[in-house]
């Protein structure tokens, strides 16, 4: 969940279960603000304790590149806060970690709520990079036995990424006949525009044949979309196609109409991506594939993955749109109303910021059967607004009508609906 903070620059939050964690402080979220003057701040919740406890501490460890092969099992970098106020710093050396001072560095915990503040520049200034919060408890006897630990998040790393503009680079040489993507820098506009500048050093311009895409992962999940893909920009030298995943049709439809803007000279294509195209998020993970086909386009003899595998690269805006709710279509539970029976009336809502669910707010909804208003409350249930009626007895072939109202964040969307009674 992506969110701004007040004097902040970009902020970042992530949680994790509650109860995982024996004995150690446990840890529910982390959260990740970043100031105009380049200072990270760091927040760690524990559920389980008020003040850090005796002989415990917590680390924080730094993927800096993004990169699980390379430092101590990916991290370059660790920062641990002990129960005595005390700070260290590591960094990875090549072979190992390395302490260093701890300048600007400074720590508090308090209300169950760890809080550090760090230079960007300990961390090497980067755009983006992986952080994994590990709780400990030991035990006193001499030796300090480690009695506990909690890990946050349990499995790999949460990812942050500071606003923009970034500059993210690609490994040369590994396009065969494809367009060599080397390079892409991306920012954005106060006017609502993304541009992404992908350089490829093996193609002034895209010859025939040629073609690159550039793939959006909107709402930031693999479950959803095409394996994760929201919505794409496919350029080639006749242009730009732009299509938008639907979920009814589980499947691509053409956006006419999308204000996507390109150029191609000199190694560069630009592609000028309006905001609203991505609902208005304030980040988003992508990547770029570029190819070498058949003139059909049904074969290609060759393409350039960037990033490299199975990874996405994230970015997040400087110039955030103000927060709105986009509500979905309309749905009925059963399908079609029936006289004298429960139905349900559910509108999908998700936030412009994360493209998300919400997850709390109120609903009120009018309702009209044949004329006759019909009571029909409602609350919000997994990402949606929901209202729940009786049909009348005699409403057979009538109609259920109505409007629903969902707020949410300080924001409200309304959505109409009519549906015929069997």
């Amino acid at each position: 969940m992506l969110a701004l903070a007040t004097g902040a620059l970009g902020a970042a939050s992530f949680s994790d279960r509650v109860g995982d964690n024996n004995a150690a402080p446990d840890v529910t979220a982390i959260a990740i603000s970043e100031s105009p003057e380049a200072i990270l701040t760091v927040s760690v919740t524990v559920a389980n304790y008020q003040s850090l406890p005796l002989n415990s501490w917590m680390n924080l460890w730094f993927d800096l590149d993004l990169n699980r092969n390379t430092g101590d099992e990916g991290d370059e970098a660790l920062v641990q806060y002990y129960d005595d106020g005390g700070i260290q710093f590591f960094r990875w050396s090549g072979s190992e970690l390395v302490r260093q001072a701890s300048t600007g560095m400074s720590g508090s915990f308090a209300a169950g709520v760890l809080t550090l503040t760090i230079p960007k520049t300990s961390l090497d200034s980067v755009a983006s990079f992986g952080v994994l919060a590990v709780s400990s408890r030991g035990q006193d006897d001499g030796d300090e036995e480690l009695i506990a630990t909690d890990f946050a998040p349990n499995n790999g790393n949460a990812r942050y990424a500071s606003p923009g503009p970034v500059s993210l680079v690609d490994p040369a040489g590994d396009f065969d006949a494809a367009p060599d993507i080397e390079r892409v820098d991306v920012s954005d506009t106060r006017a609502g525009t993304i541009s992404f500048a992908i350089s490829t050093p093996s193609h002034a311009v895209l010859a025939p044949n040629t073609w690159i895409e550039l793939d959006f992962d909107i709402d930031r999940r693999r479950s959803t979309g095409d394996s994760g893909v929201e919505a794409y920009v496919y350029v080639d030298r006749s242009g730009a196609y732009v299509g938008r995943w639907s979920p009814s049709d589980e499947d691509f439809v053409e956006v006419r109409g999308s204000g996507v803007q390109t150029r191609n000279a000199d190694g560069v294509l630009t592609i000028a991506v309006p905001r609203r195209l991505l609902d208005d998020v304030a980040g988003f993970d992508f990547y770029l594939v570029s190819g070498d086909s058949d003139p059909s386009g049904d074969t290609d003899f060759a393409i350039d993955l960037a990033p490299n595998g199975d990874a996405w690269w994230r970015y997040t805006l400087v110039n955030k749109a103000p927060l709105r709710l986009i509500a979905g279509d309309p749905r009925g539970a059963p399908a079609q109303p029936r006289a004298g029976r429960l139905f349900t009336v559910t509108v999908p809502v998700r936030r412009s910021d994360t493209a998300r669910g919400i997850t709390s707010g109120s609903v009120a909804c009018t309702v009209r059967v044949g004329g006759t208003v019909v009571k029909a409350p409602g609350r919000v249930v997994a990402g949606s607004g929901r209202c729940s009626l009786r049909v009348p007895a005699d409403a057979s072939r009538r109609v259920v009508q109505g409007s629903m109202v969902v707020r949410s964040g300080g924001k409200s969307v309304t959505s109409r609906f009519a549906f015929s009674v069997k």
